[in-house]
């Protein structure tokens, strides 16, 4: 009968297993030493899985004794009290290993080490391989594996986007099965240096193992034990977005106060990790911040969790440092916020990530964080993504104006406007209001609306000038126009003390900017009769471009799709429209092209 001292590696591994079938049938002598015991019972105490498994396994040797393929003895050893560490148990086993003269059995390269260094015969179990037991339920294409007790294992597949919940296998898993995976899953984690334990609680640990994040619950945590496992299936550079070349050289060049937004598996930590790169590849110096650490950076891109327990120890380390940009992902908790606005008003570069349902929430969420006077400097870009693409970005800047809405110029005051990238135009406005913060849509009026106002306040005036054809007007907004009369008419529409003005006000029921027609824009003369405008349709990689030739320089025109307007937009210098081949007017307009649908450029304010 040969004699087996086994530590809590081997044990959680089923080490025991590799002397049995080695007996080929005879019995052997296994000793669990009392501090393993011990260590066992304190962890399953916290609630650690590791902690479970192993007082589970010690209960089937106890059955295989029964059975008499084993002759097991759990040693009494010193008494110990309060959580003992894996070193100490470790040490215990092969103390008692040496006393006894028995074999160790561990799975624990550090452990086989010491004893062959202290001349004790070792077993070591477990193979070669560092490939999770879980690894093999995963596809090329599959993103993430849920497994638990009770319920058929469920695997994800396809990207973001285009994703599909499917069924692995027929049976529900027992609870015997999902602790297999997760005991594996944990023993590896400890002996390789792919693996790392980010989070360990009761009930709930999260560990970081190569590319995969996986999330272990059990009760009392969860109401049952279960097991995710989340995997990147594609790792993009920047180039595979197809980004316009302005925000190209936004984010390369001009942008340092990012944040990267989007619903969870929308691809923001994808997209945050192609742009580590670029900076990296620009010899720009990298850090990032992030619990678990799981970006898919290159070796050059050094990776931070948070310095015990904080990520404001790590920003303290970071400031010494002094790295181009720091990703942080992800921003969840105020003190996240506060971190992320210290370093960029620091002078560091920061690129955020956040979960949010739209890009205007994703700034939302620092109001209250931050003093909301420092916004513009602590983000100047927002990139949304939906679906793997960015969706929207949005600029943030400060102007000292009258809010929109608003019309009295004694109103003015510090707003931060927030504008759609591309187009230029102001979305929301956010400034204080009294002891509030006001949020506020900077809606643009259909264009029905505004050529049924336009139309309303050329007849009105054009009442008081004697002809509606010498009056040009040019909606501003909902409550302002700007109208255009001859010059000799000014003065009299605006009456002594404003009086005419006024009462047309009331008439029309917004504010009209009274200007001598001289000075109307091209925009607001007339063009031709139907308003239609001759163009040239170009297709490019990433832009829609409608050719109207310089002399339209400056013209505001509608874009129509099937007689409906899509947008409204302003030629360039050169006479030509560009409208983004993503962005849901280059979708709509595509939809039209696809259909057979005319496609009209008409003067907008003619």
């Amino acid at each position: 009968m040969s004699g087996y001292v086994i530590d809590t590696s081997a044990l959680i591994a089923r080490g025991a297993d590799r002397v049995l079938d080695a007996a080929d049938g005879g019995t052997i002598e296994l000793i669990v030493p009392a501090a393993v015991v011990h260590e066992l019972e304190e962890e399953a105490k916290a609630d650690h899985p590791s902690g479970w498994v192993g007082l589970e396994e010690v209960k089937r040797l106890v059955a295989l004794q029964n059975e008499g393929r084993l002759a097991l003895k759990l040693s009494s050893g010193e008494q110990l009290h309060g959580r003992i560490g894996r070193t100490q148990s470790d040490r215990a086993a092969r103390q008692l290993a040496k006393d006894e003269k028995a074999a160790l059995i561990t799975a624990s390269r550090v452990q086989e080490a010491l004893a062959q260094a202290l001349q004790i015969s070792v077993v070591k179990v477990g193979g070669a391989s560092e490939r999770l037991k879980v690894e093999e339920l995963f596809s090329e294409d599959t993103m993430s594996v849920h497994l638990r007790e009770g319920v058929r294992p469920l695997v994800k597949r396809g990207r973001p986007g285009e994703v599909q919940l499917e069924p692995l296998g027929a049976e529900p898993l027992t609870r015997a099965q999902v602790m297999e995976y997760i005991v594996d899953t944990l023993e590896r984690t400890r002996r390789s240096p792919e693996g790392f334990v980010e989070i360990e609680a009761t009930g709930a640990t999260v560990v970081q193992y190569g590319a995969l994040r996986i999330g272990i619950a059990i009760p009392p945590f969860a109401d049952g034990v279960e097991m995710t496992v989340v995997r990147p299936v594609a790792r993009p550079d920047l180039e595979a977005y197809e980004l316009a070349p302005e925000l190209l050289e936004r984010l390369e060049s001009r942008a340092e106060g990012v944040v990267i937004a989007g619903s969870p598996g929308a691809g923001k930590s994808t997209f945050a990790r192609a742009l580590a790169e670029l900076y990296a590849a620009n010899d720009k110096v990298v850090k990032t911040m992030e619990s678990p650490r799981d970006l898919q950076v290159g070796p050059e891109v050094s990776q931070y969790g948070p310095l015990d327990g904080s990520f404001e120890r790590t920003a303290d380390i970071l400031l010494l440092l002094r790295p181009d940009y720091t990703i942080f992902d992800e921003l969840r908790r105020t003190d996240d916020f506060r971190i992320f606005a210290d370093l960029r008003m620091a002078g560091v570069g920061m690129i955020g990530v956040t979960h949010s349902s739209s890009a205007i929430d994703a700034i939302q969420r620092f109001i209250g964080r931050v003093e909301l006077g420092m916004l513009p400097q602590i983000i100047d870009t927002v990139v949304f993504v939906r679906d793997g693409f960015v969706d929207e970005v949005f600029d943030v800047k400060m102007a000292i104006k009258v809010p929109h809405g608003m019309t009295e110029s004694d109103l003015a005051r510090p707003v931060i406007v927030v504008s759609d990238f591309f187009s230029k135009e102001p979305r929301f406005e956010i400034y204080t209001f009294g002891d509030e913060t006001a949020v506020v849509p900077v809606r643009s009026m259909a264009p029905k609306d505004v050529a049924r106002l336009r139309d309303r306040i050329v007849r009105i005036v054009g009442r008081r000038v004697g002809s509606t054809r010498s009056v040009r007007v040019e909606v501003l907004s909902e409550r302002r126009a700007a109208v255009y009369v001859p010059d000799d008419q000014v003065s009299r529409i605006i009456g002594q003390r404003g009086s005419t003005i006024a009462a047309l006000e009331r008439a029309v029921g917004i504010r009209l900017d009274v200007r001598a027609l001289g000075e109307a824009p091209r925009a607001s003369r007339p063009s031709t009769k139907s308003g239609a405008l001759r163009f040239r349709l170009m297709e490019g990689k990433r832009n829609y471009v409608f050719e109207l030739g310089s002399r339209m320089a400056g013209v505001t025109v509608d874009l129509r799709a099937g007689g409906e307007t899509v947008t409204t937009m302003v030629a360039d210098r050169k006479g030509k429209v560009k409208v983004p081949v993503r962005s849901p007017e280059g979708k709509r307009l595509k939809r039209a092209a696809e259909a057979g649908e005319p496609i009209e450029v008409v003067g907008a304010l003619a």
